[in-house]
């Protein structure tokens, strides 16, 4: 029983290891010129046409909305790892636990 909690906390360690580094990020119809994905959509040149045509204003609009979308990725990111070091502690425990008990038993 031990082990088999050790090993569901091992496995729930596992997955929010791997989802961590799958951000889902949601998709936006105008996400501003500093999006990787708007930046690789558009030709080399027009993309540059496009940035030196902004103007201060929309250039700092764009950044301060890629900041927000970045917090927003940290975020979830460190709330997932904090679960999955969480979930491996656990199966620490379980496994240390059933070895003692394996032991003095």
């Amino acid at each position: 029983l031990l082990l088999g909690l050790a090993l569901l906390f091992l496995g729930g360690s596992l997955y929010f290891s791997l989802i961590v580094t799958r951000p889902t990020i949601p998709r936006v119809k105008d996400s501003g010129l500093f999006y990787f994905s708007m930046i690789r959509a558009q030709p080399r040149e027009e993309f540059i046409e496009r940035f030196e045509n902004l103007t201060h204003q929309q250039v700092r609009h764009d950044l301060l909305s890629q900041v927000h979308s970045l917090a927003g990725i940290a975020q979830h990111k460190y709330r997932r790892n904090a679960i999955g070091l969480n979930f491996l502690l656990a199966s620490l425990y379980f496994w240390a636990l059933a070895q003692l008990l394996t032991v003095l038993g």
